[in-house]
Order: structure tokens, then C-alpha cells, then sequence
């Protein structure tokens, strides 16, 4: 316990504090901490306006740390309303790979949904499709990655906690790209591990086949299901149970509405060629006025 203990102090120590420089700007407060990172609210001076920076905890793996370089190269490379823009790449003093980024004021789609429970749809509807306006762009961007020309990335890890909601503009804004890769090859993949959140991931990534854009949109109908009934499709809590719910698509109906459900099922569909096959696609149901 007191070797945990100290760990834990060691690690505090190393994270940036309260009027620490960091990046561009001055350490404020912590917005949220995570697994492997900690959220600091900056302060920027010579442009007189607030920035996020995502610092990795002094314990991330060297798998973590190429990730958050490639998270870096691809989110700096992403320019979009709906999406939470990279400015600068660096470490910290005390050697922390660290993000700077847009500083978004409001909540996560998480957040809102563990205080409110289901969103009216027509809130659900507005949240999916901001969403779904910055995949589509993700999806058909042209960009250079380690000196390779790319026409796409896929996001992977599309769930209520990387869709932060704005205050000021009303977006909903897709963060998070730390296992984000081009569709046609694969990086940072470590033998016998599947990244992301096992809850929100797609059949195929579950079985370790091959993902694709698709497997985006499969998230994007979780999404939208955990918007309309408050509650995520798949609240297994042992991961057996959950595998073999997602392998039967069996999951309770929405019955609120049947808009809703039509494009909930069509994203939710166990086979990828019985989905939505583009963003854009996606886009154009949600869109349709009732």
C-alpha cells in the first residue's frame, strides 16, 4: 500500500499544476483525468483565449506515447467545426508527451446523458448528426501521415465520452483520435490487444477481423441509441456476456421512435455490407425531415 502510495505522490509530482507553463499558455485547472492522460484548462496570453492540453500520466506504456504522436500528426491535420482541432505537439518539463488543443466549453455527451438520461430526439438527432458531418469529413479527407499521402482515417472509438458538446456554438464536436488510423493500413497494434472500449466497439473489431470505415459507422448507431434511451445498448458488465451479446446483436428495441430505430438498426447491423456504407449516407436519414 505505501509503495502504491508513493507511486501515486511520484506521479503527482510529475504532472503539470496550477500556473505551470505548458504549451503556449499557463496552466489553470484540471478539466478531467483518465487512464492515461490528464485535461488541463490553459490560458493563453498572447492570443487572450483558453486552450485544453491532454498530458499523458507519467506511467503511459511506450505504445501510449507513439499514440499520442499519431493522434497529434492526424487531429493537427483535421480541420472541421465538428471536430476538436490539435495545435502543437511537445513535452512537458518533467518529459510528459502533451497535446495542445481546442478548449471546448461545455459537456460530454457522457456527462449529459449520466445527468439527464435520454435526450428529446430531436436533441439526439442535432447531437448524431454534428457528429456524423465531422466522420463524413474524417472520412474523405486528403492528408500526409509519417511522409504517406492518405485519403481517409477512421476514428475507432466513437462513444459518448469523445463527444463533447459546446456551450457557445451548440456543435457537437468528435475529440479523441488517439487510436485513429488511415483505413488501408494499421499502426500502433500490439499482439492479442484490440484498442478502444470494448463496450462500443463494432462485431468485426470484437472478433479481431478487419475494420473499416463501417466500423465507424456501427459506433455511430451506439451513439445514437444511448442518446434516445439514456442507456448504452450493451450494459453487460462481464466481458463474456457482453462478447456474446454483440456477436447475437441482441440488445433491447427503441420504441420511442421509429425514425430512430430504423437508423439505429441500419448502423447496428452484425454484417458491414447491411449498414450505412459511408458517413454520408448516414447523413442524409438523419437529415430527412419526419
Amino acid at each position: 500500500m505505501a509503495a502504491r502510495q508513493t507511486k501515486m505522490n511520484e506521479q503527482t509530482l510529475q504532472l503539470p499544476r496550477e500556473g505551470d507553463k505548458i504549451g503556449s499558455g499557463i496552466v489553470l485547472s484540471l478539466i478531467s483525468t483518465g487512464g492515461s492522460a490528464a485535461v488541463y484548462k490553459t490560458w493563453v496570453e498572447a492570443l487572450e483565449l483558453h486552450r485544453a492540453v491532454k498530458v499523458m500520466h507519467p506511467d503511459a506504456t511506450e505504445d501510449i506515447r507513439d499514440r499520442i504522436k499519431t493522434e497529434a500528426r492526424i487531429s493537427s491535420k483535421l480541420v472541421h467545426p465538428n471536430i476538436v482541432h490539435v495545435y502543437h505537439y511537445g513535452e512537458t518539463a518533467a518529459g510528459l508527451p502533451f497535446l495542445e488543443m481546442d478548449f471546448v466549453s461545455g459537456h460530454t455527451l457522457a456527462a449529459l446523458i449520466a445527468k439527464r438520461g435520454a435526450l428529446p430526439l430531436p436533441i439526439a438527432l442535432a447531437v448524431v448528426l454534428g457528429t456524423l458531418e465531422g466522420l463524413h469529413y474524417a472520412h474523405t479527407v486528403n492528408y500526409t501521415l509519417y511522409g504517406v499521402a492518405h485519403t481517409s482515417v477512421m476514428h475507432r472509438d466513437i462513444k459518448p465520452a469523445n463527444v463533447i458538446l459546446s456551450i457557445d456554438t451548440g456543435f457537437a464536436r468528435l475529440m479523441d483520435f488517439g487510436i485513429a488510423r488511415p483505413v488501408e493500413v494499421s499502426i500502433h497494434t500490439v499482439a492479442d490487444t484490440v484498442p478502444g472500449s470494448v463496450r462500443y466497439m463494432p462485431p468485426e473489431a470484437c472478433a479481431g477481423g478487419d475494420c473499416d470505415m463501417r466500423s465507424d459507422i456501427y459506433q455511430i448507431g451506439l451513439l445514437l441509441y444511448e442518446c434516445v434511451r439514456g442507456l448504452p445498448a450493451f450494459g453487460q458488465t462481464d466481458l463474456t456476456s457482453l462478447l456474446a451479446a454483440k456477436s447475437a446483436s441482441t440488445y433491447a428495441p427503441v420504441e420511442t421512435d421509429r425514425r430512430a430505430a430504423l437508423i439505429i438498426e441500419k448502423c447496428m447491423q452484425h454484417d458491414p455490407a447491411k449498414r450505412y456504407q459511408s458517413a454520408l449516407e448516414c447523413l442524409w436519414d438523419v437529415r430527412r425531415p419526419t
